[in-house]
């Protein structure tokens, strides 16, 4: 299918969501870098999932990816329906990946704001 690029959306003036919009099964969406370790994450899953699941996948060596915790120890690879959780580990990129089903329209927007000191 297709890679599905992300589109940055300036928020609130402490952080940005980084959106991969649009997602369907088959699709491969491009890993975001985290370029600061000092930040805070969460992922917000939405749309019309059609059987289809959601995992997060996070890295520390690029190219090496694999589901991630969220910050209370769940492991982020089955997500099924609308769903927002903070994420645990301290990640160098990350993406989301679909599997099955035959959803129409599932976005994944990721809140990254800088952690307080």
């Amino acid at each position: 299918m297709a890679e599905v690029q992300i589109q940055v959306v300036p928020f609130n003036g402490e952080g940005h969501i980084y959106r991969w919009e649009g997602l369907v099964p088959g699709d491969t969406a491009k890993e975001l870098v985290l370029n600061d370790a000092q930040v805070e994450l969460t992922v917000h899953v939405y749309g019309t999932f059609g059987g289809a699941t959601i995992e997060i996948h996070g890295s520390v060596a690029r190219g090496v990816f694999t589901a991630v915790h969220d910050a209370f120890g769940n492991l982020l690879n089955a997500i099924t329906a609308v769903s927002i959780r903070p994420i645990g580990p301290v990640i160098t990129a990350i993406k989301p990946l679909i599997t099955g089903g035959v959803a129409s329209d599932i976005d994944v927007d990721l809140y990254v704001v800088r952690k307080v000191r």
